[in-house]
């Protein structure tokens, strides 16, 4: 079934989005490049919208109910693929408290995240291909 997927969508957009969803794992350690960073947050973005939309039409009750398992899918790809896009500018996780410094933090942490990688090997492994 999953093959049929891939036949189906193979060199479009939505192909390797269901692709990269189909693959991932979480990793914490080793480096990811911009385009998958962009990727990964791009995903979450219309999965999120689209979740927390049907999310809108339970009872009360049960919103929290979806919403605490929802948070952690999307959540969980989020933080990893920024852990290994850190490792791939040659910082460790510690660096995500830069977003606590007052109005800064945000956009100095955004720089970190789509500043160059490290060419080659570095403390977190080889380069991303």
């Amino acid at each position: 079934m999953i093959h049929a997927v891939f036949r189906t969508f193979r060199g479009s957009l939505p192909g390797a989005l269901i692709a990269a969803a189909l693959r991932y794992s979480p990793r914490f350690s080793g480096r990811a490049r911009r385009t998958e960073l962009i990727t990964v947050l791009g995903f979450s973005l219309i999965a999120g919208t689209a979740f927390s939309f049907l999310i809108t039409l339970a009872s009360p009750g049960m919103q929290t109910i979806l919403a605490v398992p929802l948070i952690a899918l999307i959540g969980f790809p989020v933080f990893d693929v920024i852990l290994r896009r850190l490792h791939d500018t040659g910082r460790d996780g510690l660096s995500m408290f830069v977003i606590l410094i007052p109005y800064i933090g945000w956009v100095w942490f955004g720089f970190l995240l789509l500043g160059e990688g490290d060419a080659g090997e570095n403390a977190f492994g080889p380069e991303p291909v």
